[in-house]
Protein backbone atom coordinates (compact mmCIF):
# COMPACT_ATOMS: atom_id res chain seq x y z
CA UNK A 1 0.00 0.00 0.00
CA UNK A 2 2.87 2.39 0.69
CA UNK A 3 3.88 2.39 -2.99
CA UNK A 4 0.46 3.60 -4.14
CA UNK A 5 0.41 7.37 -3.78
CA UNK A 6 -3.08 8.13 -5.09
CA UNK A 7 -6.42 7.84 -3.33
CA UNK A 8 -8.78 5.06 -4.33
CA UNK A 9 -12.55 4.59 -4.35
CA UNK A 10 -15.01 2.03 -5.67
CA UNK A 11 -15.71 1.82 -9.37
CA UNK A 12 -19.36 0.87 -8.85
CA UNK A 13 -21.99 0.22 -6.17
CA UNK A 14 -22.01 -3.00 -4.16
CA UNK A 15 -24.47 -4.39 -1.60
CA UNK A 16 -24.22 -6.75 1.37
CA UNK A 17 -27.31 -7.99 3.24
CA UNK A 18 -27.67 -9.86 6.49
CA UNK A 19 -28.51 -9.49 10.16
CA UNK A 20 -26.61 -7.78 12.95
CA UNK A 21 -24.46 -10.00 15.19
CA UNK A 22 -25.68 -8.29 18.36
CA UNK A 23 -29.08 -6.83 17.43
CA UNK A 24 -30.25 -9.58 15.02
CA UNK A 25 -31.87 -6.80 12.96
CA UNK A 26 -32.14 -7.27 9.19
CA UNK A 27 -29.93 -4.76 7.39
CA UNK A 28 -28.67 -3.80 3.96
CA UNK A 29 -25.25 -2.19 3.62
CA UNK A 30 -24.49 -0.44 0.33
CA UNK A 31 -20.97 0.61 -0.64
CA UNK A 32 -20.90 3.63 -2.96
CA UNK A 33 -18.08 5.46 -4.75
CA UNK A 34 -17.10 8.82 -3.23
CA UNK A 35 -15.10 11.83 -4.34
CA UNK A 36 -11.50 12.58 -3.39
CA UNK A 37 -10.85 13.48 0.27
CA UNK A 38 -14.33 12.23 1.22
CA UNK A 39 -13.00 9.54 3.49
CA UNK A 40 -15.16 6.70 4.80
CA UNK A 41 -18.60 7.86 5.93
CA UNK A 42 -21.67 5.89 6.99
CA UNK A 43 -25.16 7.17 6.12
CA UNK A 44 -28.13 5.90 8.13
CA UNK A 45 -30.68 5.81 5.32
CA UNK A 46 -33.39 4.49 7.68
CA UNK A 47 -33.41 7.65 9.82
CA UNK A 48 -35.02 11.03 9.07
CA UNK A 49 -32.64 13.25 7.16
CA UNK A 50 -30.34 10.28 6.50
CA UNK A 51 -27.66 11.47 8.97
CA UNK A 52 -23.97 10.93 8.29
CA UNK A 53 -21.57 9.20 10.67
CA UNK A 54 -17.96 9.86 9.60
CA UNK A 55 -15.39 7.19 10.38
CA UNK A 56 -13.19 9.29 12.65
CA UNK A 57 -12.07 9.22 16.25
CA UNK A 58 -14.47 12.07 17.04
CA UNK A 59 -17.37 9.66 16.57
CA UNK A 60 -16.18 6.76 18.72
CA UNK A 61 -18.83 5.79 21.28
CA UNK A 62 -16.54 5.25 24.25
CA UNK A 63 -19.34 3.71 26.34
CA UNK A 64 -19.94 0.89 23.86
CA UNK A 65 -16.60 -0.70 23.04
CA UNK A 66 -17.08 -4.03 24.79
CA UNK A 67 -17.23 -6.92 22.29
CA UNK A 68 -17.63 -4.49 19.37
CA UNK A 69 -16.83 -1.02 18.07
CA UNK A 70 -19.59 1.59 17.97
CA UNK A 71 -19.77 5.00 16.26
CA UNK A 72 -22.28 7.77 16.98
CA UNK A 73 -23.21 11.14 15.52
CA UNK A 74 -26.16 12.75 17.28
CA UNK A 75 -29.03 10.25 17.24
CA UNK A 76 -27.36 8.08 14.61
CA UNK A 77 -25.46 5.00 15.71
CA UNK A 78 -23.36 2.49 13.76
CA UNK A 79 -22.74 -0.78 15.61
CA UNK A 80 -20.05 -3.31 14.71
CA UNK A 81 -18.48 -1.45 11.76
CA UNK A 82 -15.05 -3.01 12.28
CA UNK A 83 -15.38 -5.82 9.73
CA UNK A 84 -16.47 -3.65 6.81
CA UNK A 85 -13.91 -1.00 7.80
CA UNK A 86 -11.22 -3.67 7.92
CA UNK A 87 -12.16 -4.81 4.42
CA UNK A 88 -12.13 -1.24 3.05
CA UNK A 89 -8.80 -0.45 4.69
CA UNK A 90 -7.23 -3.78 3.83
CA UNK A 91 -8.31 -3.48 0.20
CA UNK A 92 -6.92 0.06 -0.03
CA UNK A 93 -10.17 2.04 -0.30
CA UNK A 94 -9.76 5.66 0.88
CA UNK A 95 -13.15 7.10 -0.08
CA UNK A 96 -16.58 5.48 0.17
CA UNK A 97 -20.12 6.32 1.23
CA UNK A 98 -21.56 3.42 3.22
CA UNK A 99 -25.36 3.35 3.34
CA UNK A 100 -26.82 1.44 6.27
CA UNK A 101 -30.52 0.58 6.66
CA UNK A 102 -30.35 -0.29 10.39
CA UNK A 103 -28.13 0.51 13.39
CA UNK A 104 -25.82 -2.50 12.99
CA UNK A 105 -23.71 -3.63 10.04
CA UNK A 106 -24.58 -7.04 8.58
CA UNK A 107 -22.60 -9.88 10.13
CA UNK A 108 -23.06 -12.42 7.32
CA UNK A 109 -20.43 -14.98 8.44
CA UNK A 110 -18.77 -12.59 10.93
CA UNK A 111 -15.63 -12.22 8.84
CA UNK A 112 -14.54 -9.50 6.41
CA UNK A 113 -14.76 -11.74 3.35
CA UNK A 114 -18.33 -10.79 2.31
CA UNK A 115 -17.21 -7.15 2.17
CA UNK A 116 -14.00 -8.00 0.33
CA UNK A 117 -16.04 -9.87 -2.28
CA UNK A 118 -18.43 -6.93 -2.58
CA UNK A 119 -15.49 -4.57 -3.15
CA UNK A 120 -14.05 -6.92 -5.76
CA UNK A 121 -17.43 -7.12 -7.50
CA UNK A 122 -17.69 -3.32 -7.62
CA UNK A 123 -14.09 -2.85 -8.72
CA UNK A 124 -11.80 -0.03 -7.65
CA UNK A 125 -10.77 3.25 -9.24
CA UNK A 126 -7.65 5.29 -8.57
CA UNK A 127 -8.22 9.02 -8.12
CA UNK A 128 -6.10 12.07 -8.90
CA UNK A 129 -5.52 13.28 -5.35
CA UNK A 130 -2.60 11.90 -3.36
CA UNK A 131 -3.21 9.93 -0.19
CA UNK A 132 -2.86 11.92 3.03
CA UNK A 133 -1.17 9.32 5.19
CA UNK A 134 -0.43 9.42 8.90
CA UNK A 135 3.18 8.80 9.90
CA UNK A 136 4.67 8.63 13.38
CA UNK A 137 7.57 10.72 14.66
CA UNK A 138 8.38 8.30 17.49
CA UNK A 139 7.13 5.00 18.95
CA UNK A 140 4.14 5.00 21.27
CA UNK A 141 2.68 2.35 23.57
CA UNK A 142 -0.81 2.14 25.07
CA UNK A 143 -1.46 -0.31 27.92
CA UNK A 144 -4.33 -1.69 29.93
CA UNK A 145 -2.71 -2.35 33.29
CA UNK A 146 -5.62 -4.46 34.54
CA UNK A 147 -5.52 -7.01 31.71
CA UNK A 148 -1.89 -6.70 30.66
CA UNK A 149 -2.94 -5.91 27.09
CA UNK A 150 -0.88 -3.42 25.11
CA UNK A 151 -0.46 -1.89 21.67
CA UNK A 152 2.79 -0.39 20.37
CA UNK A 153 3.01 1.61 17.14
CA UNK A 154 6.44 2.10 15.56
CA UNK A 155 7.40 4.53 12.76
CA UNK A 156 7.54 2.75 9.40
CA UNK A 157 7.31 3.42 5.69
CA UNK A 158 4.57 0.82 5.34
CA UNK A 159 1.51 -0.47 7.20
CA UNK A 160 2.38 -3.66 9.05
CA UNK A 161 0.54 -5.44 11.86
CA UNK A 162 1.77 -8.03 14.34
CA UNK A 163 -0.65 -9.60 16.83
CA UNK A 164 0.39 -11.74 19.78
CA UNK A 165 -2.69 -13.73 20.81
CA UNK A 166 -2.58 -15.39 24.23
CA UNK A 167 -5.26 -17.63 25.74
CA UNK A 168 -5.99 -18.74 29.32
CA UNK A 169 -3.60 -21.47 30.52
CA UNK A 170 -6.45 -23.95 31.04
CA UNK A 171 -7.40 -23.79 27.33
CA UNK A 172 -5.95 -26.05 24.66
CA UNK A 173 -4.81 -23.22 22.39
CA UNK A 174 -1.13 -22.23 22.46
CA UNK A 175 -0.05 -18.62 22.01
CA UNK A 176 -0.39 -17.56 18.38
CA UNK A 177 1.40 -14.80 16.46
CA UNK A 178 0.34 -13.29 13.14
CA UNK A 179 2.53 -10.81 11.26
CA UNK A 180 1.37 -9.22 8.05
CA UNK A 181 2.30 -6.34 5.81
CA UNK A 182 -1.14 -5.01 4.98
CA UNK A 183 -1.72 -5.16 1.22
CA UNK A 184 -4.95 -6.11 -0.57
CA UNK A 185 -3.52 -9.49 -1.56
CA UNK A 186 -2.25 -10.31 1.93
CA UNK A 187 -5.43 -9.10 3.58
CA UNK A 188 -7.65 -11.26 1.39
CA UNK A 189 -5.49 -14.37 1.67
CA UNK A 190 -4.43 -14.20 5.32
CA UNK A 191 -7.15 -12.64 7.48
CA UNK A 192 -10.33 -11.72 5.56
CA UNK A 193 -12.02 -15.10 6.13
CA UNK A 194 -11.29 -15.28 9.88
CA UNK A 195 -14.50 -15.11 11.92
CA UNK A 196 -15.51 -13.63 15.25
CA UNK A 197 -14.85 -16.03 18.13
CA UNK A 198 -15.86 -16.48 21.75
CA UNK A 199 -15.03 -18.79 24.64
CA UNK A 200 -17.98 -21.12 25.22
CA UNK A 201 -18.18 -20.22 28.92
CA UNK A 202 -18.68 -16.54 28.04
CA UNK A 203 -21.79 -17.05 25.89
CA UNK A 204 -24.44 -16.93 28.70
CA UNK A 205 -22.99 -13.68 30.06
CA UNK A 206 -22.93 -12.14 26.57
CA UNK A 207 -26.56 -13.06 25.92
CA UNK A 208 -27.62 -11.68 29.32
CA UNK A 209 -26.09 -8.36 28.29
CA UNK A 210 -28.29 -8.37 25.18
CA UNK A 211 -25.37 -9.00 22.83
CA UNK A 212 -24.67 -11.78 20.35
CA UNK A 213 -28.35 -12.26 19.51
CA UNK A 214 -27.60 -12.93 15.85
CA UNK A 215 -24.74 -15.38 16.33
CA UNK A 216 -25.04 -19.01 15.18
CA UNK A 217 -22.87 -22.12 15.21
CA UNK A 218 -22.13 -21.50 11.52
CA UNK A 219 -21.05 -17.88 11.91
CA UNK A 220 -19.19 -17.73 15.22
CA UNK A 221 -16.13 -19.76 16.17
CA UNK A 222 -16.81 -21.14 19.66
CA UNK A 223 -13.78 -22.21 21.68
CA UNK A 224 -14.03 -24.78 24.47
CA UNK A 225 -11.27 -25.57 26.96
CA UNK A 226 -10.19 -28.76 25.19
CA UNK A 227 -11.29 -28.19 21.59
CA UNK A 228 -13.10 -25.96 19.10
CA UNK A 229 -16.83 -26.39 19.77
CA UNK A 230 -17.60 -25.21 16.24
CA UNK A 231 -15.32 -26.01 13.31
CA UNK A 232 -12.38 -23.65 12.81
CA UNK A 233 -11.38 -22.56 9.31
CA UNK A 234 -7.72 -22.81 10.38
CA UNK A 235 -5.97 -23.53 13.71
CA UNK A 236 -5.01 -19.88 14.23
CA UNK A 237 -8.32 -18.39 13.10
CA UNK A 238 -8.75 -16.58 16.46
CA UNK A 239 -5.44 -14.73 16.07
CA UNK A 240 -6.17 -13.90 12.44
CA UNK A 241 -9.51 -12.40 13.42
CA UNK A 242 -7.76 -10.24 16.02
CA UNK A 243 -5.62 -8.82 13.20
CA UNK A 244 -8.78 -8.22 11.17
CA UNK A 245 -10.38 -6.29 14.07
CA UNK A 246 -7.22 -4.27 14.70
CA UNK A 247 -7.03 -3.14 11.07
CA UNK A 248 -10.71 -2.17 11.14
CA UNK A 249 -10.35 -0.22 14.38
CA UNK A 250 -7.28 1.65 13.09
CA UNK A 251 -9.47 2.91 10.23
CA UNK A 252 -10.96 5.23 12.88
CA UNK A 253 -7.87 7.39 12.35
CA UNK A 254 -9.72 8.72 9.32
CA UNK A 255 -6.62 8.45 7.13
CA UNK A 256 -4.28 5.63 6.09
CA UNK A 257 -1.57 4.79 8.63
CA UNK A 258 2.05 4.01 7.83
CA UNK A 259 3.39 2.28 10.93
CA UNK A 260 4.22 -1.12 12.36
CA UNK A 261 1.51 -1.81 14.95
CA UNK A 262 2.22 -4.59 17.44
CA UNK A 263 -0.61 -5.69 19.71
CA UNK A 264 -0.80 -8.17 22.57
CA UNK A 265 -4.13 -9.40 23.96
CA UNK A 266 -5.83 -6.16 22.92
CA UNK A 267 -9.46 -5.48 22.02
CA UNK A 268 -11.65 -2.72 20.66
CA UNK A 269 -11.36 -0.38 23.66
CA UNK A 270 -7.55 -0.42 23.66
CA UNK A 271 -7.49 -0.05 19.88
CA UNK A 272 -9.65 3.08 20.21
CA UNK A 273 -7.27 4.48 22.83
CA UNK A 274 -4.38 3.79 20.46
CA UNK A 275 -6.14 5.77 17.73
CA UNK A 276 -6.57 8.66 20.16
CA UNK A 277 -2.89 8.58 21.17
CA UNK A 278 -1.70 8.47 17.54
CA UNK A 279 -3.80 11.52 16.72
CA UNK A 280 -2.52 13.34 19.79
CA UNK A 281 1.05 12.72 18.64
CA UNK A 282 0.22 14.05 15.18
CA UNK A 283 -1.42 17.17 16.64
CA UNK A 284 1.57 17.82 18.89
CA UNK A 285 4.13 17.48 16.08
Amino acid sequence: MAKRSHQRTLADVAEVRGIGLHTEAKVTLTLRPAEEDHGLIFRRVDLPGRPLVPVTADHIDWENLSNRTTLTAGPAQVITPEHVLSALSGMGIDNALIDLSAPECPAVDNSAMPFVEAIEAAGTADQSAHRRVITLTRPLTVRDEASGAEVTAMPSERFEVTFFAEYPPDYFLPAQTINMRVTPKAFREQVAAARTWIFAEKIPELLLRGLGQGGTRDTVLVIGKSEFVTEARCPDEPARHKVLDLIGDLALLGRPLLAHVMARRSGHALHAKTVKCILEQIDAA
